[in-house]
């Protein structure tokens, strides 16, 4: 591994450990292990931004099964986060969802 990859993996845990903070303060929030694989879905997206904005994001789907599904949750998050002035430093949808 390389240093660059190595502060790199750094990052990622401290970002996990952030958000990881933030999750348990939600009841029943899934806690995120894998960032690319965990987010995917756009819950726990939903869950991290209902709880940092104190407001409850609506018409998402709670168990999305599909991946249109999922894709909608994440788009609909980014456009809340994008509506409230969150910043997310250039990322979409679809770079959520490709993990």
């Amino acid at each position: 591994r390389t240093l660059d990859e190595s502060k790199r993996e750094q990052q990622v845990q401290a970002y996990v450990s952030w958000v990881n903070s933030h999750l348990r303060k939600k009841p029943g929030s899934r806690l995120v292990e894998d960032l690319k694989r965990d987010m995917v879905d756009g819950i726990t997206l939903v869950n991290l931004v209902e709880i940092l904005s104190c407001q409850v994001l609506v018409d998402i789907e709670r168990v999305p099964l599909t991946a249109n599904s999922k894709k909608e949750n994440t788009e609909k998050v980014i456009k809340f986060m994008t509506a409230k002035k969150i910043r997310m430093h250039h990322t979409t949808a679809k770079d959520i969802l490709e993990g």
